[in-house]
């Protein structure tokens, strides 16, 4: 698309991953996944910020894992 993400990392990893929010055009990109039903909140690192925007099908087939608990 030619256009960049800018990402900010609060400084935990989990699994080697660094953990931030990432920005396309200044608009959260785990908010946009998660609408659109492929991801759901991992409220370990997002303290429940994005539950608002889970789908009812996402929550019935995607499965977290523990450590989302």
């Amino acid at each position: 698309m030619g256009k960049s993400i800018v990402c900010e990392l609060n400084g935990d990893k989990t699994y080697d991953r660094f953990v931030g929010i990432c920005y396309l055009d200044n608009k959260d990109i785990g908010i946009s996944i998660i609408e659109a039903g492929l991801a759901l909140d991992c409220q370990r690192y997002s303290n429940g910020g994005y539950t608002e925007y889970e789908t009812m099908e996402a929550k019935r087939v995607i499965k977290l894992p523990n450590y989302c608990d």
